[in-house]
């Protein structure tokens, strides 16, 4: 299976190799020249990539409408990201919009999930027409219903699908920046190649320029989404090497920080943290990394 995806992505990646390695030369060089600082790490970061750089993670049933406008209360210093919406919910009930996700605002990114060409596009269309400022699709949800879809991180095993997703929206008119939120690996296609491969094709084929790495990979069988959350070790160091192999792109870190200085950690490291479970149990702990 590791190989035919690799095999996958090679051949992909040779279609009009000249004009994206040109493309995505250019996009280094103009990068390179606005960098203004240099990290811990030695890779040039610019804290104006993300204007607010740590994020509260998409979470079912956790980040809903009311939950995110009491985060943004506690303060408004933080990208919120809402829980992941299916595309066919917002297709045939578009007047709930703003009940899945509450009012626009500066800094919320709505959560798609889907696999369907036509639904998913339509879906973004429509995030984008009511105000919203900004759409992440969800390739590393690992839950039962999310494999019965075919969806989530089950997309982490077909990189094309996810291309042909976001080619998709941009043909319809979706014009908000789109991001993508991923794991490391899935099941046995865990290698740090084929993680590369991902990020290469999209961030090459597709407008995309930041993905949100939560750095676990998943078992589709076997574990349960909370045990997904725990079980697979976490490897911050394989999202901080994506940071450093893919300088010309946003890589935010997701997975196991519950303190500050955990979060100020990272920002020396990659562009953005995201933080989930410790948010959940303790909205003021946004509070606290504010001060």
């Amino acid at each position: 299976m590791a190989s035919e995806v690799q095999e996958q992505l090679e051949q992909l990646q040779l279609r009009d190799v000249v004009t994206i390695d040109g493309a995505v030369s250019a996009v280094e060089s103009m990068t390179t020249g606005s960098l203004v600082a240099e990290s811990a790490s030695g890779r040039a970061v610019n804290p104006r990539r993300i204007p607010m750089p740590i994020a509260v993670a998409p979470m079912v049933d956790v980040t809903t409408s009311h939950f995110l406008k009491l985060c943004q209360i506690i303060s408004p210093n933080f990208t919120l990201y809402t829980e992941m919406i299916h595309c066919n919910a917002l297709v045939y009930n578009p007047k709930d919009l703003f009940n899945f996700f509450g009012e626009p605002w500066e800094g919320k990114v709505v959560q798609l999930g889907g696999s369907e060409l036509g639904p998913m596009a339509k879906a973004a269309l429509l995030v984008q027409e009511n105000g919203y400022k900004e759409l992440n699709l969800n390739v590393g949800c690992p839950s039962p219903r999310v494999q019965k879809g075919a969806f989530g991180a089950v997309l982490m095993k077909t990189p094309q699908a996810v291309v042909d997703i976001i080619q998709e929206m941009v043909k319809v008119g979706v014009k908000i920046p789109i991001t993508v939120k991923c794991r490391i690996g899935v099941d046995d296609l865990d290698s740090y190649e084929l993680l590369c491969g991902f990020i290469r094709l999209i961030s090459t084929t597709t407008p995309v320029t930041h993905f949100i790495v939560h750095a676990r990979k998943c078992w589709l069988k076997g574990l349960s989404p909370k045990q997904n959350r725990s079980v697979p070790p976490l490897k911050h160091e394989v999202v901080y090497q994506l940071a450093k192999d893919f300088p010309h792109l946003t890589i935010t870190i997701n997975g196991g920080f519950n303190t500050t200085q955990q979060i100020k950690e990272q920002l020396e490291l990659v562009d953005g943290v995201m933080i989930g479970r410790e948010v959940m149990d303790r909205p003021m702990f946004l509070s606290k990394v504010d001060a």
